[in-house]
């Protein structure tokens, strides 16, 4: 999967390999919204299981991950500010 290469995306990525693989290794993104595609990545079954059922019209943060050990059900959003000097 290849996101649009804009920073917004790199903090996403960084949410995917950093985050979730220090606080919740066994976790799984069930959705990552790309600034180019909105809907890049979505795994509609297992949100469907978690009771999240989407149509054209919902919305979700950027990036979504579950971790079925904990029940845990992470939304991130991500907000890129540039630096004011």
């Amino acid at each position: 999967m290849l996101l649009t290469p804009w920073k917004h995306n790199e903090v996403q990525v960084a949410v995917c390999t950093e985050f979730a693989a220090r606080f919740a290794p066994s976790a799984k993104v069930l959705y990552l919204g790309d600034t180019g595609q909105k809907d890049l990545y979505v795994q509609t079954d297992d949100l469907n299981q978690l009771g999240l059922h989407l149509t054209e019209h919902s919305k979700l943060p950027d990036v979504v991950i579950y971790d079925p050990e904990r029940a845990w059900l992470f939304l991130v959003e991500v907000v890129q500010v540039e630096s004011i000097e």
